[in-house]
């Protein structure tokens, strides 16, 4: 028994895209890293935004935010996460 099968169609698209990446050679490398940037700025917004103030979530975050600026973030790209964290930590100081 087959674990999963296609239409006839989808199976032309997927010959259709295997083909194309064969012959230009797929996503480029800024590409990749581009979308990698990304999906980092939205895990630290999941993070900014789950932050209770315990320490080994500050300790994580910090880690995260330490990585994605190693990694090319910019802090224009975090300014949303930092000012959420801002408030948050206004909040607990308080």
């Amino acid at each position: 028994m087959n674990r999963w099968s296609v239409s006839r169609a989808e199976a032309r698209e997927l010959a259709r895209r295997d083909e194309r990446t064969r012959r230009t050679g797929g996503a480029s490398l800024a590409d990749i890293e581009a979308d990698l940037r990304l999906d980092m700025v939205k895990e630290l917004r999941q993070m900014a935004r789950g932050y209770s103030g315990k320490p080994r979530e500050t300790r994580a975050l910090l880690e995260a935010i330490v990585i994605a600026e190693t990694e090319g973030i910019t802090v224009e790209d975090l300014a949303d996460v930092l000012g959420a964290l801002r408030v948050k930590l206004a909040k607990h100081a308080a």
